[in-house]
């Protein structure tokens, strides 16, 4: 029998692989498939392309057919970005506080603001990679940002323990206009968010005691709780399918992720569509879905994430993007102070601009998405009040005012607009 150190030394358990470079099969694949970024759809749709087909399938039976069966590069390259989507992915927070002094953003970022007073303790889990300074895009100083990186090795019961290095950012932008700065937190994997935060309260606290920055305010940042089913629905809806601007142009709304709420009772009418699932995971052409376009669900469903694939037109590129918005975390958390995010990718350039490095196109993708949310956010007062579908139970059909039918994307079918609270 082989001593403990040995083992150590003679098998991949102990040790960071380099995951590009191993095929797992077996218990070894088995380990890797349990862990949390796999989810359920993602073993499922393998098993479908494969022509297999489970009816209620549990995580628990798709691994052991996988496990007990060889998977194709491709097959581990899906698992592998189960792995990376999540974890590498910009996701963006934005929040905006008055500005109160005369001062530039980096004077009293010079005058109030110390780094080093935010201590962080590293752990054979997580350590932050040098030490973050404060920086100023473009000489201009009222846009400041400090970038981080941070080290993690994931430490698990079997051979999938890796180690990766993760950047994260957060930018503080006077908005002249408004009077107003932009707080932007950019984080990566969860880590990066924790970092992130801790350093936008510190150079918040430092600002509001200078006098600087005022008290937060409900307008400040867009949590779960700033709307009911049907507003937020809305919001998310306006976002994505109602977005038809010159600069960003909603082609199809691809995925989205909502609860059924069930402090509701369910009329008859809509229990086809929602009674039984306590939480709903669609993709594909869902513009087209009821779920998008029957107004009559909305006082039921909790949505809390929408994607969308878009056209754009930034200053030096166009082409086709996609942008996942989610009040993060809400699904697996439920918790009410869940934070509005969002994630931008680029799928792609037209002809025109295919010459045009897809990266130095991020960074004002990003800028136009957040403003277009901003606008959304701030615009959601000035809209109608639409009434709830009432439902007629004798005739088992919808009594909603004739005008009020439809959803977001029948655009002459109902005034835009959220509902009151107490019309939920």
């Amino acid at each position: 029998m082989s001593t403990p150190s040995e083992s150590q030394d003679s098998t991949p358990r102990h040790n960071i692989l380099d995951l590009e470079k191993f095929l797992p099969f077996g218990e070894t694949l088995r380990g890797y498939l349990w862990q949390p970024f796999v989810k359920l759809s993602d073993l499922t749709e393998i098993l479908r392309a494969r022509g297999v087909f489970i009816q209620s399938p549990e995580k628990e039976d798709l691994i052991t057919i996988l496990s007990a069966t060889l998977i194709s590069p491709s097959e581990f390259q899906v698992l592998l970005d189960c792995r990376r989507d999540r974890d590498s992915k910009e996701k963006i927070i934005n929040r905006t506080r008055s500005w109160k002094s005369g001062r530039t953003l980096l004077q009293a970022e010079n005058a109030a603001v110390c780094l080093d007073d935010v201590q962080f303790q590293s752990t054979e889990r997580c350590k932050l990679l040098g030490r973050p300074t404060i920086s100023v895009p473009a000489g201009d100083g009222d846009h400041i940002e400090v970038e981080f990186t941070v080290q993690r090795t994931k430490l698990s019961l079997d051979w999938s323990n890796e180690e990766s290095q993760f950047k994260g950012k957060v930018s503080l932008k006077k908005v002249v206009v408004d009077g107003k700065i932009v707080v932007s937190i950019t984080h990566t994997s969860p880590e990066t968010k924790d970092v992130a935060e801790k350093y936008a309260k510190l150079i918040e606290d430092s600002l509001r005691a200078s006098g600087d920055i005022g008290e937060p305010t409900e307008e400040d940042q867009i949590l779960y709780s700033t709307f009911n089913n049907i507003q937020r629905a809305d919001f998310l809806l306006s976002l994505t399918g109602e977005c038809k601007h010159d600069e960003l142009s909603c082609v199809r709304v691809t995925a989205l992720e909502a609860l059924t709420d069930t402090s509701k009772k369910i009329p008859n009418e809509c229990k086809d569509l929602i009674e039984g699932f306590e939480q709903l995971r669609l993709k594909g052409e869902l513009h087209k879905s009821a779920y998008c376009k029957r107004r009559e669900l909305y006082p039921y469903v909790r949505f809390y994430r929408m994607d969308a694939r878009f056209n754009f037109k930034v200053v030096g590129a166009e082409g086709e993007c996609s942008v996942r918005f989610e009040f993060a975390n809400y699904g697996t958390s439920q918790k009410e102070n869940s934070e509005f995010t969002q994630e931008v990718e680029v799928v792609h350039l037209t002809d025109k601009f295919s010459h045009v490095p897809k990266i130095s196109v991020r960074k004002p993708l990003q800028e136009l998405v957040a403003r277009i949310v901003a606008e959304k956010f701030k615009d959601r007062h000035k809209a109608q009040p639409v009434k709830v579908a009432t439902i007629s139970q004798k005739k088992g059909r919808s009594a909603l005012p004739s005008d009020q039918t439809g959803s977001l994307f029948d655009m002459d079918s109902h005034p835009h607009g959220s509902a009151p609270a107490n019309q939920q």
